[in-house]
């Protein structure tokens, strides 16, 4: 009996000892979690301290660069093409504005196209600027100013046609109004054409009252939020 518990001790001194060998060699194994996937729920994501591999990735912070030349009309028709009866008018010795006087038989427009910088796909692109209309029509989009644009790819084709939204101004006469949108950017767009326009429908054709721009705005954000942000601060109006 002596000996057989002698036996069993021995047997049971050597597995351990052969244990602790094997964990020695491979210290990896004594580190191994049982339920692995049980690490994503006791890490904060927002930790500054937790591995790179595992935080959400924050996007840089947009830095606000107005991509158009000449974008209040200050240098003149720099930077733009006309068309039509359409150019730009002095409203005081240091102000100056865009116009278009849009009639059925000779349309007119303003236009600037833009290169992208590179990486923009992806990001947003905000259209902004300011509208005014001399005279409407009562129920009626014609007359009434707006803003529009293309996508173009690398060979000059339109990827995105870019209108809706808060594009077009729908304030009465005399009266300027904040026009804007936010697009998604196409991974193949390369370029922008931004319009200043009028709008008609039929039944009421464009007679050549006059419409008016200012203070225009073509920014690549890196997020929606950041674009959203913006346009917030831009079209608030504090309380009398």
């Amino acid at each position: 009996m002596f000996k057989s518990k002698v036996l069993t001790v021995g047997i049971l001194a050597l597995a351990t000892m052969l244990l602790m060998s094997a964990c020695s060699e491979n210290p990896m194994n004594s580190q191994v979690l049982e339920k692995p996937n049980e690490i994503d729920s006791t890490v904060n994501l927002d930790d500054p301290d937790a591995p790179e591999s595992i935080r959400e990735p924050n996007p840089e912070p947009t830095v606000i660069v107005n991509l158009l030349v000449n974008p209040a009309a200050q240098d003149g028709k720099t930077g733009w093409t006309f068309y039509g009866n359409s150019g730009v008018v002095d409203v005081s010795s240091y102000d100056k504005e865009f116009y278009t006087r849009d009639k059925v038989d000779q349309r007119a427009y303003i236009l600037q196209d833009v290169e992208l910088p590179r990486q923009s796909q992806g990001k947003y692109l905000l259209l902004f600027g300011k509208g005014w209309v001399k005279g409407v029509v009562e129920n009626s989009i014609t007359r009434h100013p707006y803003l529009y644009g293309y996508q173009f790819d690398e060979y000059g084709y339109i990827v995105q046609y870019m209108q809706g939204q808060q594009l077009r101004h729908t304030a009465g006469a005399d009266k300027w109004q904040n026009l804007f949108g936010v697009f998604p950017i196409d991974e193949d767009t390369r370029s922008i054409r931004f319009f200043l326009m009028q709008a008609y429908q039929n039944g009421d054709e464009p007679d050549g009252t006059t419409a008016k721009f200012d203070d225009l705005e073509l920014i690549v954000f890196n997020t929606l939020v950041e674009a959203q942000r913006y346009i917030a601060k831009k079209t608030f109006v504090s309380p009398l």
